[in-house]
């Protein structure tokens, strides 16, 4: 059986010739606002779009609940139940 190293910051510059002060100039400089950058267009789309069919049909169902729905069998319902009660016990 090996053993897998996983490397550390300082490891992983060193390999490109670049110091652990200069990696981490690297990540806040630029990945970190990428990062950013990235999640901030994403909730601005997010906003911006409208419910697509299938979003539509789940948003519609919570809103009309019932044992079954024309295309899908009562087990449905039933996961749904599941996920709502043990998201209602985390609530409290």
């Amino acid at each position: 059986m090996s053993v897998v190293q996983l490397e550390t910051p300082s490891a992983a510059g060193a390999k490109h010739g670049l110091t652990r002060d200069q990696f981490m100039h690297l990540v806040w400089c630029w990945w970190i606002p990428a990062l950013i950058a990235t999640y901030l267009l994403r909730l601005w789309y997010c906003w911006w779009r409208e419910l697509v069919p299938d979003e539509a049909v789940y948003w519609s169902w919570s809103r009309h609940l019932d044992l079954s729905y024309f295309d899908h069998p009562p087990m449905v319902r039933v996961s749904d139940l599941a996920v709502d009660a043990h998201l209602s016990d985390r609530r409290n």
